[in-house]
């Protein structure tokens, strides 16, 4: 089939397929998980890869849940204490629509 991207295990070596997870990240101590995540899932051993465009996303919503919440950013807290990233994040790939909703861990069930 044309198009249709296929991934194979680095593990086992066998096919991958696409599938959705709730992602957890941790950021300054604050548990967010990112619900409905895509991900490939290998059909033998398990193994789950993120693409790096949907980890970067799924950083970038959880630094925007967290600055709602507590009103700063993780690199916005850095420049007030003096600290400089370490590398510069490109935070505008832009993903196929898929239903984000966001949990603060270990807190009352928050719906974003």
């Amino acid at each position: 089939m044309k198009g249709v991207m296929k991934m194979k295990c680095y593990i086992c070596d066998h096919e991958m397929v696409r599938s959705t997870i709730d992602k957890a990240i941790v950021i300054n101590n604050n548990k967010v998980v990112v619900r409905d995540t895509p991900v490939w899932v290998c059909t033998d051993c398990g193994e789950k890869k993120f693409e790096a465009k949907v980890l970067l996303q799924v950083q970038k919503i959880a630094e925007e849940y967290l600055k709602e919440k507590n009103g700063k950013t993780q690199c916005q807290r850095g420049q007030l204490t003096g600290s400089k990233p370490i590398r510069p994040l490109e935070m505008s790939l832009p993903l196929p629509p898929i239903n984000l909703a966001y949990l603060v861990a270990n807190q009352q069930t928050s719906h974003y």
